[in-house]
């Protein structure tokens, strides 16, 4: 279950209207796109930083970028899991390229100063965020 994103998130970027006719009513709808986008950021930046911890704390200032990619990512993800792909708006499409561009850069170390990097004995962390996004890569929505 998505921990770092919510629904009151997504719609800061999305219209309740829009929401409404993509999810059909039901919000649990958003929760596979919101899970694949976590674990997503999990994959691209398990390996550098200490994302339980940027998880366990969405409300962090700091994260701001990456919560925003993380938004972007989910809102593509359900555009794309309900809609044909010629009916998801450019703007959405291009949000996505660019949140995944960050990610690299994130993944990179060209940027992420604010996040926290993985110490000796965070092996564990790093265990988790392969093992998350293999566990989601295959799940439709």
């Amino acid at each position: 279950m998505a921990t770092f994103i919510d629904k009151a998130q997504i719609l800061i970027y999305l219209k309740q209207d829009q929401y409404d006719d993509i999810s059909q009513g039901k919000d649990s709808i958003l929760d596979t796109p919101m899970d694949h986008a976590e674990s997503l950021i999990r994959e691209y930046l398990g390996n550098r930083y200490n994302i339980d911890t940027v998880f366990a704390d969405p409300t962090n200032t700091a994260y701001l970028t990456l919560r925003k990619c993380c938004v972007d990512i989910a809102i593509y993800y359900l555009y794309s899991g309900q809609v044909s792909p010629k009916h998801i708006p450019d703007f959405r499409l291009m949000a996505y390229e660019m949140a995944m561009d960050m990610l690299k850069k994130y993944a990179k170390g060209e940027i992420g100063d604010s996040l926290p990097e993985i110490t000796e004995g965070d092996g564990e962390a790093r265990e988790k965020a392969v093992t998350s996004y293999n566990e989601l890569k295959d799940t439709s929505y």
